[in-house]
Parts: C-alpha cells; structure tokens; sequence
C-alpha cells in the first residue's frame, strides 16, 4: 500500500508488478524485462532451458553485454536445493540472468528492487532488518499454494509479456476464461485474468512505442482477439520453441 501511495500506482497494477515477499516488494523478472525493452532497449536469448540461460542485453547507446547463469554456477552458489530450483530451473536462471543483465545497463528499471526468484532465495532474514507491529494487529490468515495449472499459465503470462507477443497473451486470456473452469479457483482465476489484462495493455503500449510505419496493418491483425486453442492440455502456456 505504501508503494502504490508513493508511486500514484493503483493497487491492481502494482499486483501485477510485484511480489510482496516477506513485507518488501519484489519487482517480477518479466516486468522488468518488459520495462527494459519499453525503455528501447534489446535483449536477445542466445541459450535458455533447463542447465543454461544466456542473453545479450543492448542499451540505446550501443553498450552490450552477455550475461550466462548456468545451473553449475547455482549449485556452487547452494540454491539448487530449493524447491523452486528443483522445479523451475528454466525460471530459476532466466530470472537471475534478466535481473543482472538490466542491473548493469538500466539501473532505472530495476528501480533498486531484487526479482521474487532472488528473494526466495534469499531466506527467512531477508526483511528482518526492522520490523513494525501495530498493536492488537489480526493475525494473518493462513494461505494456500496456488495450483500447478495457476502457476503455469501466470508463468506463461511473465513470458509472453516479457517477449511483447500480444497475439500469445490473446490466447492465453481466452484460454484461461473459457477452458479453466472448474480447474482453478475462482479467486485463481480472477487474478489470471487481472494479469492477463495488465500484460496485454502493458505489451500494447510497447509496441505502439515501437511500432514502425509500415507495420500498422500487421499491428491491427494483431490487436482482435483469438479464439483459444481447442487442443488438450495447457501447451498454450509454454512457448513454441525454445530460446527466442
């Protein structure tokens, strides 16, 4: 609440951007990088799966560099234990790699933040530098751990907003509001369709930015809605190919 009174930021919109982990916001890895390419500047994936993530980030005045994290370099570090290493390597070092690599060259856009996938790596001190109490405080209601199709399709969602593939979000919203049903919680749900919303307004903004003269038609096709895929399974949510 504090953020979004300093920023001006609405609550939803800063739900969309942040974690709140341990009482101090996280900026997310995909936000970041969306932010980063908004600001015009590039970014290209050399390498990414599941033992190595690799991109060469490129200012707007020429500076480049390649950041690497492999999954050798997060064991020697002691984060491969962790249960989100465990299950998400590709996530795990592709976060670590954006946060570096726009740290180095856009500062700004970090806004001085870590991403969540650092945080959660940081263990239960991160935070405990000081710590406020109001008196006769409620207790906070316990929360359970979101699904694994909610995590895959908000993953999704990260993704395709981080690499400003409008159609994809498209896809993915109408998925998620006609084939989830039943297959989340209605709160899941809501909160899926609430990011999906602010990464497509977000995506559309950067590529209007961005978009080049000639590219006005192609740009309309793009901005209808698609119908979801009818195929079985949650395929939509992972990119077709590999490293893009």
């Amino acid at each position: 609440m504090l953020l979004c009174q300093a920023s001006g930021m609405h609550p939803m919109k800063a739900v969309q951007r942040y974690d709140i982990i341990q009482g101090r916001p996280a900026l997310k890895s995909q936000t970041m990088l969306a932010d980063f390419k908004k600001a015009g500047n590039q970014v290209r994936w050399i390498r990414r799966d599941d033992r190595v993530c690799e991109a060469e980030f490129a200012d707007r005045q020429g500076n480049v560099i390649t950041i690497k994290w492999t999954m050798e370099m997060a064991q020697k570090a002691g984060l491969t234990d962790k249960q989100n290493w465990k299950m998400y390597p590709r996530q795990m070092l592709s976060a670590r790699v954006i946060s570096e690599g726009v740290k180095a060259l856009a500062p700004e856009v970090a806004e001085g933040l870590y991403v969540p996938e650092e945080v959660m790596d940081f263990g239960e001190g991160f935070g405990s530098g000081r710590t406020e109490k109001t008196v006769n405080e409620a207790p906070e209601a316990p929360q359970s751990e979101p699904s694994e199709t909610f995590i895959r399709a908000n993953n999704g969602i990260e993704e395709a907003m981080g690499e400003l593939d409008l159609e994809r979000l498209q896809r993915i919203r109408s998925y998620i509001e006609q084939k989830l049903e039943g297959i989340v919680t209605e709160n899941e749900k809501e909160s899926l369709l609430n990011a999906a919303d602010s990464a497509i307004q977000q995506v559309t903004q950067a590529l209007e930015n961005v978009q080049r003269p000639g590219d006005s038609e192609e740009q309309e096709e793009q901005s209808h809605a698609v119908e979801p895929s009818e195929e079985p399974g949650l395929g939509l949510f992972a990119p077709a190919g590999g490293a893009k």
